[in-house]
């Protein structure tokens, strides 16, 4: 029972705690969230895709039989998870 009663006290505090931060929300400006006039800074906008450049060697696509053959050899898509030294389990075929 005062295993029961520390269980519950040690999750009701923690949950408490984590909701500590969120709850008290202090605006560092100090105007009123309901100001409409309230100064605010202004927000700038950079897309992500701004600063991408694309390859200058683009690979040319490759046969996907070729590429199905290659992944068949090392062991599939788990082929590539195993260590150096594993032996390449290969599956049976259906």
């Amino acid at each position: 029972m005062v295993f029961l009663r520390r269980l519950r006290f040690s999750v009701v505090a923690a949950v408490a705690l984590s909701f500590a931060d969120t709850a008290v929300a202090i605006d560092p400006s100090g105007a009123a969230a309901a100001y409409p006039y309230a100064r605010v800074p202004r927000v700038h906008y950079r897309p992500v895709l701004d600063e991408y450049r694309a390859s200058p060697n683009p690979t040319p696509p490759a046969d996907w039989r070729e590429l199905n053959d290659l992944a068949e050899t090392i062991g599939g898509p788990r082929g590539q998870l195993r260590s150096i030294g594993e032996p390449i389990r290969k599956r049976e075929k259906r």
